[in-house]
């Protein structure tokens, strides 16, 4: 799932996703990727299925209202991600994602338009179909 400024280019990505806790609540490994300016960082965190089905959820609804603000949280704290409606009608991301010892943490914020969003909500629900099997 790639997560795209106002501009078209890619912010954040999630990525290899392996399932590595079959019962419930399924768990699952993902690479995560921040390209902001000339800052990058890369690390792999566990989450939740659900949470992709709850970032689809979410996203959906502010897509439909672009006057819903919410988080996304996953269980590990390494990574969160907060999504804004402006004035302008972009969404603000705004978010953080740490190292696995906890010890870095790269803060990001950017503007995304609605019809990227829209790119997310599909792409997220794939990878929850695929991955709820």
């Amino acid at each position: 799932m790639e997560i795209k400024d106002k501009e078209g280019k890619t912010r954040i990505k999630f990525y290899n996703y392996k399932k590595v806790y079959n019962d419930i609540p399924v768990f699952i490994e993902v690479s995560v990727e921040t390209l902001i300016g000339n800052a990058t960082a890369k690390e792999s965190t566990a989450i939740e299925l659900s949470d992709i089905n709850e970032l689809a959820l979410n996203a959906r609804k502010l897509y439909n209202t672009l006057k819903y603000t919410f988080y996304f949280q996953p269980i590990e704290t390494q990574v969160q991600l907060k999504f804004e409606p402006l004035l302008t009608g972009n969404i603000l991301v705004t978010g953080f994602l740490k190292d696995k010892f906890y010890t870095y943490t790269l803060n990001f914020s950017f503007e995304m338009s609605p019809s990227e969003l829209l790119n997310m909500i599909e792409q997220s629900e794939n990878i929850y179909e695929v991955l709820n099997t």
